[in-house]
């Protein structure tokens, strides 16, 4: 869908500019060399802004705001820890509201209340390179890392990851599916 809109959104740009630059005798003549509403056309050209654009002051992150989202997601995937809904919820809420008590009914009053139950789902929409994946039971995920490709692969991003950030062996801790071992430090 979001892919649906990037290309309407381009269409009807390069309808504008045909105009603007005398390659269409007329805005209709444009439209329908894109295929896109004639009246649309006629709006951006006299300096209507796209939906998405229209309503950016209406939403709750600027989109300042939402990049360092995105990226914060983007980053903790790269670490092999995306983030659960409830995580997004309190970063969000952290942001906009850090006096806010992070307790998980606070958090969903907030979101019930304040923002509305969709507002994640929008947020997606907004953003299509990020995907959104239900977990699946443990047990059929730990039959299927135990496949040596999945487990070259897991260990290539990690020196990927170590690479990137200067991580040495000496910063590396002993970890299982429970967490850091207790006792054990360097």
């Amino acid at each position: 869908m979001a892919k649906e809109e990037a290309d309407r959104e381009k269409a009807i740009k390069n309808a504008c500019d045909g105009v603007q630059q005398g390659r269409f005798a007329s805005i209709r003549k444009a439209a329908e060399a894109y295929e896109v509403h004639y009246s649309t056309v006629r709006r951006r050209l006299r300096g209507a802004k796209a939906r998405k654009l229209a309503h950016v002051h209406q939403q709750l992150l600027t989109p300042a705001e939402e990049r360092a989202i995105v990226r914060w997601i983007v980053q903790l995937e790269e670490f092999g820890f995306p983030p659960r809904v409830r995580h997004v919820k309190e970063a969000i809420v952290l942001l906009k509201h850090p006096e806010l008590d992070l307790e998980e009914e606070a958090i969903e009053g907030y979101f019930e209340g304040a923002i509305g139950k969709n507002y994640l789902t929008r947020f997606l929409n907004r953003h299509p390179d990020l995907v959104s994946k239900p977990s699946s039971n443990f047990d059929k995920r730990r039959i299927k890392q135990s496949d040596p490709g999945v487990i070259q692969r897991h260990f290539a991003r990690v020196q990927q990851v170590w690479k990137k950030y200067s991580i040495t062996e000496r910063n590396t801790y002993n970890m299982d599916e429970k967490g850091f071992r207790q006792g054990i430090s360097d």
